[in-house]
């Protein structure tokens, strides 16, 4: 597809709605937060919109993330040092953009290195640990690009926050969203681990059996929906929160910078193993 050329409409630094009590204005990063300095969380979320005059959305939005940004207060501070986070409520930085095209079409026809261009430029203002930016198509929809400092917030986290910043902003989602969930029993997932178990592997946790049992069964539907027989390379990748909390479950999202079309999130509860499954609106792999 054509190329497009965002239009930047403002910059400006959202502040928190309330001041950070001054018990709360030093924020410890964990050991293990630590190692994922210099990285960040990035997401995109696109919503379908018919009202094409967005101006009243921005305003809302800017509202809703002042309050939300007092419950996550760390978002709206500095880091202090490689440990440490003031949380001074200066603020997270945010961008609107405007582009010339239609959601739909971008999200039927667009390319990977596409997405970037929803995403803010953490170069504007180094300084912040939240970057947004909102862009606004023609027909109405909208994206909203989110950069999070890593050392603050994994993926739940991050999703937790747009969850309750959604919250807060009232704003129904009309878009062409596809979302799946399936309980594993926890007595079919202790099965899978006998089964495992006796397959001479040594103590498989219960994400990791039904991960296995999901995989072997998407290779061996692509095997025959191969028309040549033969498949491409896969890897099944595990991503394991080892952070000192999380905050919330997932939400529908786009990985930035992550040519991953499709995501499964398995969740282990008492009950069993919850799968999610996110389709994502694009169908060229």
């Amino acid at each position: 597809m054509e190329i497009m050329k965002p239009e930047i409409i403002s910059r400006e630094t959202i502040k928190p709605s309330s001041p950070t009590p001054h018990c709360q204005r030093i924020y410890k990063v964990s050991v293990i937060d630590k190692l994922s300095r210099g990285f960040d969380v990035a997401i995109i979320i696109f919503y379908q919109n018919k009202e094409v005059n967005n101006s009243s959305i921005s305003s809302g939005l800017k509202k809703s993330l002042s309050e939300t940004l007092t419950r996550y207060y760390p978002l709206a501070g500095r880091l202090k040092d490689g440990a440490t986070v003031e949380c001074n409520d200066e603020g997270a930085y945010f961008t609107e953009v405007r582009v010339d095209s239609h959601l739909q079409e971008f999200l039927k026809h667009h390319d990977d290195p596409d997405l970037n261009l929803f995403m803010p430029d953490e170069r504007q203002e180094s300084g912040s640990l939240l970057h947004l930016q909102i862009t606004s198509f023609s027909c109405g929809g909208i994206a909203i690009g989110m950069r999070m400092c890593h050392m603050l917030a994994d993926i739940a986290g991050a999703t937790a926050f747009i969850s309750d910043w959604a919250t807060i902003s009232a704003v129904p989602y009309k878009g062409n969203l596809v979302r799946k969930k399936f309980i594993f029993d926890s007595t079919k997932v202790d099965e899978l681990k006998r089964k495992a178990t006796q397959s001479r592997v040594e103590n498989p946790t219960r994400v990791q059996v039904v991960a296995a049992l999901i995989y072997r069964c998407a290779v061996s539907a692509a095997s025959k929906l191969s028309s040549s027989g033969s498949l491409k390379p896969s890897v099944l990748t595990q991503v394991v929160n080892l952070g000192d909390f999380g905050w919330g479950n997932l939400i529908w999202l786009s990985p930035a910078g992550i040519a991953t079309k499709n995501v499964i999130c398995l969740n282990d509860t008492r009950e069993g193993v919850e799968l999610k499954r996110l389709l994502l609106l694009n169908n060229k792999r």
